[in-house]
């Protein structure tokens, strides 16, 4: 649900990377198991969201929707289509794994910010 936008790589990164492709395959095993993931999920889904952050989430997308209501009515011409309701559960779902990772059990608003905030654009209809 989140579009990261990565450049090209220098020529040294991405003659790593064709190294990689097209070398041996690298030994690879399990980094943690199922259950384990699992409550981890979990416990991701207990983090404590504050309403504000969810009120602040649906008023974002909300924005892409009728940018005239949130006193950007020129910038209407830049969005065909705005962001759905899942780009408001992204943004929480997001924070709340950013959270977790921080070591928190609550979500911050730069958690929101960090973990999805910016990332709603995906989800958006531009006019290029």
């Amino acid at each position: 649900m989140m579009k990261i936008l990565i450049g090209y790589p220098s020529e040294e990164e991405e003659f790593v990377i064709v190294q990689r492709v097209t070398g041996d395959a690298a030994a690879v095993g399990p980094v943690t198991s199922v259950d384990a993931l699992l409550e981890m999920q979990a416990a991701v889904r207990k983090l404590y969201v504050d309403p504000s952050l969810m009120i602040y989430a649906v008023k974002l997308v909300a924005a892409t929707r009728a940018p005239e209501k949130c006193g950007l009515p020129d910038h209407q011409r830049f969005i065909q289509f705005g962001a759905s309701p899942r780009a408001s559960i992204a943004m929480i779902e997001a924070g709340r794994a950013l959270a977790y990772i921080r070591g928190r059990d609550y979500v911050l608003p730069a958690d929101v910010v960090d973990g999805g905030g910016r990332r709603a654009a995906p989800s958006v209809g531009a006019v290029l």
